[in-house]
Protein backbone atom coordinates (compact mmCIF):
# COMPACT_ATOMS: atom_id res chain seq x y z
CA UNK A 1 0.00 0.00 0.00
CA UNK A 2 1.46 3.53 -0.98
CA UNK A 3 1.59 6.29 1.15
CA UNK A 4 -1.51 8.12 0.72
CA UNK A 5 -3.31 4.87 0.62
CA UNK A 6 -2.15 4.42 3.91
CA UNK A 7 -2.98 7.54 5.48
CA UNK A 8 -6.55 7.54 4.61
CA UNK A 9 -6.93 4.10 5.44
CA UNK A 10 -5.45 5.48 9.10
CA UNK A 11 -8.30 8.01 8.86
CA UNK A 12 -11.18 5.67 7.85
CA UNK A 13 -10.13 3.14 10.36
CA UNK A 14 -9.95 6.10 12.99
CA UNK A 15 -13.52 7.19 12.17
CA UNK A 16 -14.76 3.19 12.13
CA UNK A 17 -13.61 3.25 15.38
CA UNK A 18 -15.34 6.63 16.73
CA UNK A 19 -12.94 9.07 17.02
CA UNK A 20 -15.00 11.11 14.00
CA UNK A 21 -13.67 11.80 10.69
CA UNK A 22 -12.83 15.94 11.81
CA UNK A 23 -10.33 14.65 13.94
CA UNK A 24 -8.64 11.80 12.41
CA UNK A 25 -8.41 14.34 9.03
CA UNK A 26 -6.87 16.35 11.78
CA UNK A 27 -4.28 13.78 12.75
CA UNK A 28 -3.21 12.34 9.16
CA UNK A 29 -3.73 14.87 6.80
CA UNK A 30 -3.88 18.44 7.94
CA UNK A 31 -7.70 20.18 9.24
CA UNK A 32 -10.75 19.32 7.60
CA UNK A 33 -11.34 20.55 4.30
CA UNK A 34 -14.51 22.68 4.89
CA UNK A 35 -16.91 20.39 2.32
CA UNK A 36 -20.06 19.76 3.61
CA UNK A 37 -22.80 17.87 2.47
CA UNK A 38 -26.68 19.01 2.78
CA UNK A 39 -28.22 15.39 2.96
CA UNK A 40 -27.87 12.79 5.84
CA UNK A 41 -25.54 10.52 4.12
CA UNK A 42 -26.88 7.50 6.81
CA UNK A 43 -30.40 8.19 6.86
CA UNK A 44 -32.94 5.91 5.02
CA UNK A 45 -35.11 6.85 2.12
CA UNK A 46 -34.24 9.10 -0.62
CA UNK A 47 -32.65 12.09 -0.11
CA UNK A 48 -31.21 14.58 -2.67
CA UNK A 49 -28.65 17.61 -2.37
CA UNK A 50 -25.10 18.88 -2.75
CA UNK A 51 -22.00 18.89 -2.03
CA UNK A 52 -20.91 22.26 -0.73
CA UNK A 53 -17.38 23.43 -1.62
CA UNK A 54 -16.29 27.06 -0.34
CA UNK A 55 -15.51 28.88 -3.69
CA UNK A 56 -14.57 32.24 -2.83
CA UNK A 57 -13.98 34.62 -6.57
CA UNK A 58 -14.01 37.52 -8.21
CA UNK A 59 -17.86 37.44 -8.54
CA UNK A 60 -19.37 35.93 -5.45
CA UNK A 61 -16.65 36.34 -2.08
CA UNK A 62 -18.73 34.18 0.05
CA UNK A 63 -19.73 31.80 -2.83
CA UNK A 64 -19.79 27.90 -3.34
CA UNK A 65 -19.47 25.46 -5.66
CA UNK A 66 -22.34 22.86 -5.48
CA UNK A 67 -22.14 18.96 -6.37
CA UNK A 68 -24.91 16.95 -6.81
CA UNK A 69 -25.50 13.84 -4.71
CA UNK A 70 -28.33 11.37 -4.17
CA UNK A 71 -28.47 8.34 -1.61
CA UNK A 72 -30.95 5.88 -1.89
CA UNK A 73 -31.42 3.49 1.11
CA UNK A 74 -33.33 0.67 2.99
CA UNK A 75 -32.73 -1.46 6.26
CA UNK A 76 -29.12 -3.83 5.92
CA UNK A 77 -27.12 -4.55 3.00
CA UNK A 78 -23.94 -3.38 0.88
CA UNK A 79 -23.34 0.40 0.12
CA UNK A 80 -22.37 0.97 -3.42
CA UNK A 81 -21.38 4.30 -4.78
CA UNK A 82 -21.80 5.34 -7.85
CA UNK A 83 -19.59 8.16 -9.44
CA UNK A 84 -19.32 10.08 -13.07
CA UNK A 85 -17.91 13.19 -14.22
CA UNK A 86 -14.69 12.37 -12.63
CA UNK A 87 -13.48 14.30 -16.29
CA UNK A 88 -16.07 16.95 -17.63
CA UNK A 89 -16.06 15.84 -20.88
CA UNK A 90 -17.22 12.29 -20.29
CA UNK A 91 -21.25 12.33 -20.65
CA UNK A 92 -22.51 8.82 -20.93
CA UNK A 93 -21.87 8.51 -17.23
CA UNK A 94 -23.48 11.76 -15.82
CA UNK A 95 -27.05 10.90 -18.24
CA UNK A 96 -26.98 7.57 -16.58
CA UNK A 97 -26.44 8.12 -13.05
CA UNK A 98 -29.15 11.31 -13.65
CA UNK A 99 -31.45 8.70 -15.56
CA UNK A 100 -30.83 6.01 -12.64
CA UNK A 101 -31.65 8.38 -9.54
CA UNK A 102 -35.22 9.03 -11.22
CA UNK A 103 -35.70 5.88 -11.26
CA UNK A 104 -34.76 4.13 -8.20
CA UNK A 105 -37.33 4.13 -5.29
CA UNK A 106 -36.18 3.44 -1.72
CA UNK A 107 -38.79 0.58 -1.15
CA UNK A 108 -36.71 -0.99 -4.06
CA UNK A 109 -33.32 -1.19 -2.26
CA UNK A 110 -31.71 -3.22 0.64
CA UNK A 111 -28.78 -1.19 1.48
CA UNK A 112 -27.32 2.09 0.41
CA UNK A 113 -26.70 3.26 -3.02
CA UNK A 114 -24.68 6.68 -2.90
CA UNK A 115 -24.81 8.52 -6.55
CA UNK A 116 -22.34 11.66 -7.22
CA UNK A 117 -23.13 11.70 -11.51
CA UNK A 118 -20.37 14.48 -12.19
CA UNK A 119 -17.52 14.42 -9.31
CA UNK A 120 -16.11 16.77 -11.22
CA UNK A 121 -19.00 19.54 -11.55
CA UNK A 122 -17.25 22.51 -12.42
CA UNK A 123 -15.53 20.48 -15.15
CA UNK A 124 -18.87 19.36 -16.30
CA UNK A 125 -20.59 22.21 -17.06
CA UNK A 126 -17.65 23.48 -19.22
CA UNK A 127 -17.47 20.18 -21.20
CA UNK A 128 -13.30 20.12 -19.91
CA UNK A 129 -11.41 17.17 -18.60
CA UNK A 130 -9.75 19.49 -16.27
CA UNK A 131 -11.63 21.89 -13.55
CA UNK A 132 -11.97 25.43 -14.93
CA UNK A 133 -11.60 26.52 -11.38
CA UNK A 134 -7.88 25.24 -10.18
CA UNK A 135 -7.34 23.59 -13.81
CA UNK A 136 -6.75 20.32 -12.05
CA UNK A 137 -7.40 16.92 -13.47
CA UNK A 138 -9.82 15.29 -10.34
CA UNK A 139 -8.87 11.47 -10.77
CA UNK A 140 -5.14 12.33 -10.29
CA UNK A 141 -5.58 14.19 -7.30
CA UNK A 142 -6.85 11.72 -4.67
CA UNK A 143 -7.09 11.01 -1.98
CA UNK A 144 -7.03 14.87 -1.99
CA UNK A 145 -6.07 17.36 0.40
CA UNK A 146 -8.27 18.95 2.99
CA UNK A 147 -6.39 22.50 2.98
CA UNK A 148 -5.51 22.01 -0.74
CA UNK A 149 -7.28 23.69 -4.22
CA UNK A 150 -11.08 23.17 -4.49
CA UNK A 151 -10.39 20.22 -6.60
CA UNK A 152 -7.92 18.38 -4.01
CA UNK A 153 -10.89 19.54 -1.25
CA UNK A 154 -13.21 17.28 -2.85
CA UNK A 155 -11.45 14.33 -3.33
CA UNK A 156 -10.67 14.12 0.00
CA UNK A 157 -14.65 14.73 1.43
CA UNK A 158 -15.20 12.05 -1.40
CA UNK A 159 -12.47 9.11 -0.22
CA UNK A 160 -13.29 10.50 3.64
CA UNK A 161 -16.98 10.51 3.72
CA UNK A 162 -17.82 8.52 0.65
CA UNK A 163 -15.60 6.05 -0.20
CA UNK A 164 -15.41 4.94 3.70
CA UNK A 165 -18.89 4.18 3.70
CA UNK A 166 -18.92 2.09 0.34
CA UNK A 167 -18.34 -1.82 -0.52
CA UNK A 168 -18.22 -1.45 -3.53
CA UNK A 169 -17.81 1.56 -6.16
CA UNK A 170 -18.31 2.02 -9.90
CA UNK A 171 -16.77 4.85 -11.42
CA UNK A 172 -18.10 5.27 -15.18
CA UNK A 173 -15.56 6.93 -17.75
CA UNK A 174 -15.68 7.27 -21.30
CA UNK A 175 -12.96 8.30 -23.99
CA UNK A 176 -13.91 12.51 -23.59
CA UNK A 177 -12.55 14.84 -25.78
CA UNK A 178 -9.01 12.93 -27.25
CA UNK A 179 -10.08 9.21 -27.46
CA UNK A 180 -13.22 6.81 -28.55
CA UNK A 181 -13.50 3.75 -27.05
CA UNK A 182 -15.14 0.09 -27.85
CA UNK A 183 -17.12 0.47 -24.73
CA UNK A 184 -15.78 -1.70 -22.08
CA UNK A 185 -15.75 -2.46 -18.59
CA UNK A 186 -12.71 -2.58 -16.63
CA UNK A 187 -10.42 -3.58 -13.52
CA UNK A 188 -6.90 -4.07 -12.49
CA UNK A 189 -4.52 -6.58 -11.84
CA UNK A 190 -4.99 -7.46 -7.99
CA UNK A 191 -2.63 -9.80 -5.97
CA UNK A 192 -5.68 -10.27 -3.13
CA UNK A 193 -6.65 -13.60 -4.83
CA UNK A 194 -9.99 -13.08 -2.90
CA UNK A 195 -10.68 -9.61 -4.10
CA UNK A 196 -9.68 -10.48 -7.67
CA UNK A 197 -12.52 -13.36 -7.65
CA UNK A 198 -15.21 -11.02 -6.40
CA UNK A 199 -14.27 -7.97 -8.44
CA UNK A 200 -14.10 -10.23 -11.55
CA UNK A 201 -17.95 -11.85 -11.11
CA UNK A 202 -18.83 -7.96 -10.95
CA UNK A 203 -16.59 -7.30 -13.92
CA UNK A 204 -19.09 -10.44 -16.08
CA UNK A 205 -21.89 -9.12 -14.33
CA UNK A 206 -21.93 -5.33 -15.59
CA UNK A 207 -23.17 -6.90 -19.40
CA UNK A 208 -20.63 -4.24 -21.52
CA UNK A 209 -19.40 -6.02 -24.35
CA UNK A 210 -16.20 -6.06 -23.72
CA UNK A 211 -14.26 -6.82 -20.14
CA UNK A 212 -10.77 -5.01 -19.68
CA UNK A 213 -8.01 -6.75 -17.26
CA UNK A 214 -6.27 -2.82 -17.06
CA UNK A 215 -2.67 -1.45 -16.59
CA UNK A 216 -2.54 2.02 -15.67
CA UNK A 217 0.26 4.03 -17.31
CA UNK A 218 -0.19 6.62 -14.60
CA UNK A 219 -1.94 5.46 -11.12
CA UNK A 220 -0.63 7.97 -8.75
CA UNK A 221 -3.63 9.87 -7.83
CA UNK A 222 -6.37 8.01 -9.10
CA UNK A 223 -9.50 6.70 -7.04
CA UNK A 224 -9.00 3.29 -8.70
CA UNK A 225 -5.89 3.20 -6.87
CA UNK A 226 -7.52 4.43 -3.63
CA UNK A 227 -10.29 2.79 -3.61
CA UNK A 228 -8.02 -0.89 -4.14
CA UNK A 229 -5.60 -0.17 -1.84
CA UNK A 230 -8.38 -0.08 0.85
CA UNK A 231 -9.57 -3.62 -0.66
CA UNK A 232 -12.68 -2.98 -1.75
CA UNK A 233 -14.27 -3.83 -4.88
CA UNK A 234 -14.12 -0.89 -7.90
CA UNK A 235 -15.00 -0.98 -11.08
CA UNK A 236 -14.57 1.36 -14.12
CA UNK A 237 -15.44 1.78 -17.57
CA UNK A 238 -14.51 3.40 -21.12
CA UNK A 239 -17.63 3.87 -23.08
CA UNK A 240 -17.19 5.99 -26.25
CA UNK A 241 -15.78 9.21 -25.81
CA UNK A 242 -15.13 12.29 -28.44
CA UNK A 243 -17.17 14.41 -26.79
CA UNK A 244 -19.95 12.99 -27.75
CA UNK A 245 -22.95 10.72 -26.51
CA UNK A 246 -25.06 8.20 -27.79
CA UNK A 247 -27.83 6.14 -26.77
CA UNK A 248 -25.72 3.03 -27.18
CA UNK A 249 -23.10 3.90 -25.10
CA UNK A 250 -25.61 5.39 -22.30
CA UNK A 251 -27.30 2.29 -22.66
CA UNK A 252 -24.68 0.45 -21.96
CA UNK A 253 -23.69 2.61 -18.64
CA UNK A 254 -27.14 2.12 -17.27
CA UNK A 255 -27.42 -1.57 -17.77
CA UNK A 256 -24.10 -1.80 -16.20
CA UNK A 257 -24.78 0.30 -12.75
CA UNK A 258 -28.23 -1.53 -12.64
CA UNK A 259 -26.77 -4.80 -13.08
CA UNK A 260 -24.02 -3.85 -10.64
CA UNK A 261 -26.59 -3.11 -7.58
CA UNK A 262 -28.33 -6.42 -8.64
CA UNK A 263 -25.05 -8.22 -8.22
CA UNK A 264 -24.66 -6.97 -5.28
CA UNK A 265 -28.13 -7.95 -3.65
CA UNK A 266 -29.03 -4.34 -3.50
CA UNK A 267 -31.70 -4.50 -6.12
CA UNK A 268 -33.93 -7.99 -6.40
CA UNK A 269 -33.31 -9.96 -9.70
CA UNK A 270 -30.39 -11.30 -11.96
CA UNK A 271 -28.07 -9.15 -13.88
CA UNK A 272 -29.22 -8.54 -17.20
CA UNK A 273 -26.50 -9.36 -19.80
CA UNK A 274 -27.46 -9.57 -23.13
CA UNK A 275 -24.21 -11.93 -24.04
CA UNK A 276 -20.76 -13.10 -21.81
CA UNK A 277 -18.23 -10.07 -22.27
CA UNK A 278 -15.16 -10.77 -24.09
CA UNK A 279 -12.60 -10.61 -22.20
CA UNK A 280 -8.94 -8.60 -23.18
CA UNK A 281 -6.31 -7.57 -21.31
CA UNK A 282 -4.15 -4.51 -22.11
CA UNK A 283 -0.34 -4.68 -22.67
CA UNK A 284 2.71 -2.19 -22.40
CA UNK A 285 3.30 -2.91 -26.39
CA UNK A 286 -0.46 -2.02 -27.29
CA UNK A 287 -0.55 1.67 -27.90
CA UNK A 288 0.37 3.14 -30.93
CA UNK A 289 1.97 6.52 -29.66
CA UNK A 290 2.46 8.97 -32.69
CA UNK A 291 6.11 10.51 -32.84
CA UNK A 292 5.06 13.22 -34.54
CA UNK A 293 2.37 16.18 -34.84
CA UNK A 294 -0.04 16.30 -37.72
CA UNK A 295 -3.47 15.85 -39.07
CA UNK A 296 -4.29 12.14 -37.87
CA UNK A 297 -5.77 9.93 -40.54
CA UNK A 298 -7.49 6.73 -38.70
CA UNK A 299 -7.26 3.43 -40.54
CA UNK A 300 -9.43 1.60 -37.66
CA UNK A 301 -11.92 1.86 -35.55
CA UNK A 302 -12.42 0.09 -32.15
CA UNK A 303 -13.71 -3.27 -32.10
CA UNK A 304 -11.70 -3.79 -35.49
CA UNK A 305 -9.12 -6.95 -35.14
CA UNK A 306 -5.64 -6.03 -36.55
CA UNK A 307 -2.96 -7.84 -36.69
CA UNK A 308 1.06 -7.07 -35.58
CA UNK A 309 2.13 -4.75 -38.66
CA UNK A 310 -1.15 -3.51 -39.80
CA UNK A 311 -0.74 0.40 -40.67
CA UNK A 312 -3.88 1.99 -37.84
CA UNK A 313 -3.08 5.35 -38.96
CA UNK A 314 -1.01 8.28 -40.93
CA UNK A 315 -0.08 11.60 -39.93
CA UNK A 316 0.46 13.95 -42.73
CA UNK A 317 2.67 17.16 -42.28
CA UNK A 318 0.49 20.28 -42.17
CA UNK A 319 2.71 22.46 -44.72
CA UNK A 320 4.75 19.99 -46.58
CA UNK A 321 2.46 18.39 -49.21
CA UNK A 322 5.76 17.11 -50.45
CA UNK A 323 6.44 14.54 -47.36
CA UNK A 324 4.65 11.42 -47.46
CA UNK A 325 2.48 10.70 -44.29
CA UNK A 326 4.08 8.58 -41.49
CA UNK A 327 2.65 5.43 -40.76
CA UNK A 328 1.95 3.52 -37.43
CA UNK A 329 1.93 0.10 -37.32
CA UNK A 330 -0.24 -2.04 -34.76
CA UNK A 331 3.03 -3.82 -32.47
CA UNK A 332 1.01 -6.53 -31.44
CA UNK A 333 -1.85 -8.88 -32.86
CA UNK A 334 -5.20 -8.75 -31.33
CA UNK A 335 -8.53 -6.02 -30.88
CA UNK A 336 -8.46 -2.43 -31.41
CA UNK A 337 -9.82 -0.77 -28.41
CA UNK A 338 -9.22 2.78 -28.35
CA UNK A 339 -8.20 5.50 -31.25
CA UNK A 340 -7.64 8.99 -31.05
CA UNK A 341 -10.69 11.30 -31.91
CA UNK A 342 -9.84 14.70 -33.07
CA UNK A 343 -8.33 15.57 -36.46
CA UNK A 344 -4.77 16.69 -35.26
CA UNK A 345 -2.38 15.28 -33.39
CA UNK A 346 0.63 15.58 -31.02
CA UNK A 347 3.63 14.03 -30.76
CA UNK A 348 3.48 11.64 -27.39
CA UNK A 349 -0.35 11.24 -28.03
CA UNK A 350 -1.66 7.46 -28.47
CA UNK A 351 -3.33 7.04 -31.83
CA UNK A 352 -4.48 3.54 -31.03
CA UNK A 353 -4.47 0.75 -28.42
CA UNK A 354 -5.04 -3.09 -29.15
CA UNK A 355 -5.70 -5.81 -26.38
CA UNK A 356 -5.07 -9.38 -26.27
CA UNK A 357 -7.96 -11.94 -25.65
CA UNK A 358 -7.31 -13.61 -21.88
CA UNK A 359 -9.03 -16.38 -20.00
CA UNK A 360 -10.63 -16.29 -16.78
CA UNK A 361 -8.97 -16.74 -13.92
CA UNK A 362 -8.79 -20.32 -12.49
CA UNK A 363 -10.35 -21.65 -9.61
CA UNK A 364 -9.15 -24.00 -7.20
CA UNK A 365 -11.10 -27.13 -5.91
CA UNK A 366 -12.81 -24.77 -3.48
CA UNK A 367 -13.81 -22.18 -5.97
CA UNK A 368 -11.47 -19.32 -4.81
CA UNK A 369 -9.67 -17.70 -7.88
CA UNK A 370 -5.91 -19.11 -8.38
CA UNK A 371 -5.09 -15.04 -8.40
CA UNK A 372 -5.08 -12.65 -11.57
CA UNK A 373 -3.59 -14.03 -14.32
CA UNK A 374 -0.05 -13.42 -15.91
CA UNK A 375 0.72 -10.68 -17.89
CA UNK A 376 0.44 -11.10 -21.04
CA UNK A 377 2.89 -8.49 -22.27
Amino acid sequence: MGVEGAVLRDVIHDEHHGSGVALAAAHAMGRPSGITCTIDLDAPGTSVGHLVAPWSRDESGWGNLLTPIAVIARGDGPTVLLTAGNHGDEFEGPVALRRLVAELDASDVSGRVIVVPALNQAALKVGRRHSPIDNANMNRSFPGNPTGSITERLAHFVCVELVRRADIVVDLHSGGTSMTFEPFVATHDLTDRHRFEETYDYLTSFGAPLAVIMREPDPIGMLDTVVEELGKVFLTTEIGGGRTVSSRTVEIAHRGVVNTLRHAGVLDGEPDVPAPPRLVRMTDDGTCMAPVAGLFEPLVDGGEEVTAGTVVGRIHDLDDLARPPHELRAEISGLVIMRHAPGLIAAGDPAASVAVDDTPPPTNAAGAAAGPPPPTG
